[in-house]
Order: C-alpha cells, then sequence, then structure tokens
C-alpha cells in the first residue's frame, strides 16, 4: 500500500484534490495492484504529522507527500529508524535526506544545467541577480559548487536590491558573458526593461532558473528573448494537462505531474520487486538509472535529492524552443 499525503481540506485543497486526480489517473494508467491510501494534511505540520501517523497504522509501505516544506519534518520523524520511505513533493533540498527524497524541481539542478550547457558553448564569465529569500540563497550556494565543477572565474552575484539599474550598471566595467536571472513571475516582468537595457548594451547571454517555466508573460517580454532556462519539454505537461481535462473538467496545477509521477514510479518498482517484503526500501528506490515520467528522465541520489534530465529552452513570443533536448542519461554538466 502507498500513502499519498496532500492538503483535501484548508487554504490548499485544490491543490491537494488534483494531486489525488493526478495520482488516480496514474494508477489507472499503469494497471497497478498497489492501493493508494488518500491522506489529508490540512496544509498544516500536524496536520501531516497525523496524516503520516494514520498511514502508517494502516500499512503504507511507501509515503508520497507532503508537499510543502513545513510539513516534512514531523514526516521524517514518523519513518525514521523505520524501513519505510517518503517522496515529499517540496523544492527544498534542505528537508532531504534520511529516508526522505525530495521529488520537486529543485533550483540547484536547473542551475548546474543552464550555466553547464552556456559552459558547454564557450562562455565563461558568470554573473547573476537573485533574490533576497531562501531561493535566493540555494541558487548563490550552487553557484559557489558549480564554479569549481565547472572551472569558472568568480561569478558576481547580486542580491537583488531597489536599484537593480545601479546594480546592473556595476558590472559594465568587466561584463559576464552569461547573466543568470533567478527571478520569476511579475517580479521578473517588472524588471525585465532594466535587464534588456543592460544586455542590449553588452554581449550577454540571459540564462533563467525553472521560474521561468510555464509562463506565458515571459514569452511575451521582448527584454526576455533569446534567454536560455532549464525545463522540462513543454510539451509533456501539456499533453498530460489535455488528458487530465478531459477526464476531470478541469486544468491541473503544473505540480500534479508529481503525483502521477511518483505513482508511476511506485507501480514500476513494485512490479521490479514483485515478492520483496519491503519492495520501496531506500536501497531500491536509489536506482542509478533512475525513472522516467510525464518531466522526463529522473532519479534519487543519496543525499535524498533528485536529479533531473532537463532540456534548455529559448524564450521566443511564440513559446518555448527547445535549445538543447534533455540528455539520455545522467551526464557530467559542462561537456
Amino acid at each position: 500500500m502507498v500513502a499519498l499525503l496532500v492538503p483535501l481540506t484548508g487554504p490548499n485543497n485544490s491543490v491537494g484534490q488534483a494531486m489525488l486526480d493526478a495520482a488516480n489517473m496514474a494508477l489507472f494508467d499503469v494497471s497497478t495492484d498497489i492501493a493508494l491510501l488518500p491522506r489529508d494534511t490540512g496544509s498544516t505540520p500536524d496536520g501531516a504529522s497525523a496524516a503520516a501517523a494514520k498511514a502508517l497504522a494502516d500499512g503504507a509501505g511507501l509515503i508520497l507527500g507532503p508537499v510543502f516544506s513545513a510539513s516534512v519534518p514531523p514526516v521524517r520523524d514518523a519513518v525514521a529508524g523505520s524501513a519505510i520511505s517518503a517522496i515529499v513533493f517540496s523544492t527544498d533540498a534542505t528537508v532531504a535526506g534520511g529516508n526522505v527524497f525530495v521529488m520537486g524541481f529543485l533550483p540547484a539542478g536547473q542551475v548546474d544545467r543552464v550555466v553547464g550547457f552556456a559552459k558547454s558553448r564557450g562562455m565563461t564569465k558568470l554573473a547573476a541577480l537573485v533574490p533576497d529569500n531562501p531561493y535566493g540563497v540555494a541558487v548563490s550556494a550552487e553557484i559557489s559548487l558549480l564554479r569549481t565543477q565547472l572551472g569558472l572565474p568568480a561569478p558576481r552575484v547580486l542580491t537583488l536590491s531597489k536599484d537593480v539599474k545601479a546594480q546592473l550598471d556595476s558590472l559594465a566595467d568587466d561584463p559576464p558573458q552569461m547573466l543568470l536571472v533567478a527571478l520569476g513571475g511579475d517580479q521578473l516582468v517588472s524588471l525585465a526593461p532594466a535587464i534588456g537595457d543592460f544586455a542590449a548594451a553588452h554581449p550577454v547571454q540571459l540564462l533563467g532558473t525553472g521560474l521561468w517555466a510555464d509562463d506565458p508573460a515571459v514569452a511575451q517580454t521582448p527584454a526576455l528573448a533569446g534567454g536560455w532556462y532549464a525545463s522540462p519539454v513543454p510539451g509533456n505537461f501539456n499533453d498530460f494537462a489535455v488528458r487530465f481535462q478531459q477526464i476531470f473538467n478541469y486544468r491541473p496545477p503544473r505540480i500534479a505531474t508529481l503525483a502521477y509521477d511518483s505513482v508511476a514510479l511506485a507501480a514500476s518498482v513494485a512490479r521490479s520487486a514483485a515478492g520483496n517484503p519491503n519492495p520501496f526500501s531506500r536501497d531500491i528506490l536509489l536506482q542509478p538509472n533512475g525513472y522516467i515520467g510525464i518531466d522526463g528522465g529522473f532519479r534519487f541520489l543519496p543525499t535524498g535529492m533528485s536529479e533531473r534530465n532537463l532540456a534548455v529552452l529559448g524564450v521566443a513570443a511564440s513559446g518555448p524552443t527547445v535549445i538543447d533536448p534533455p540528455p539520455p542519461s545522467f551526464e557530467k554538466l559542462g561537456e
């Protein structure tokens, strides 16, 4: 039995319902014999704790969820010291480890992919504009690691301030070849003119993170045209969304694919480990060749984090274009 811990009541109930619908869709598609145990987290850590306890008491051999990082610690506590693993949907790498695997799209992997691709095209001088929040901290930390891995000169990382133009102008004395803008949504669109002015004055390749993905406003922002970012190939999600809407009569949120892919993963593991009293053990989930899902190839690492085979997409008014397709296997960066 596999438990799905999602918010079915409270302010995020629509997200939880979509993930439950996607999970049931996966069950139908893969024709599995596994039993799915939906458990309501209620969008709170206490709710997640109660949901995990109930799932384990009901005999769950694998926990999928919760959605939010604040709800992961009580789930980790619930599975600690046992052979039960939890695959959580958070994008917070700090909650990974032990029996907890993070399946959400981690900014580190997106930064690795897009910067590694730019490096393979001869670019070495990197600057970045990051927000003053935990997401910006995560991106900055990965840039520091990537510098050593790819042999880059010291990157110049700018933490977003009120005067973005002045910050970008400070790079003019030694312009970068690539400028990673780790912003998204309305904030990215509002700052795009200043970013575009800098890019027009200097031969710089704009790079983005997954915050650029699945946002029609990005495609319609001329200053970002020609920028690159790492993401799954969008057509796969679009096909999924069309099928989902035909079945459930509403369009799924982007995160719904994580529920679908995690249930499909559980079904695949259960089939391949038939007869194993603990088919979802940590060692079994750490398959080096990984898994294939709607969002492409992915695998779990011993750290509890996930690694994904992402495409490099380009920003165009007609929609994202594939600059570099997802690698067929898990390769080293920058090659």
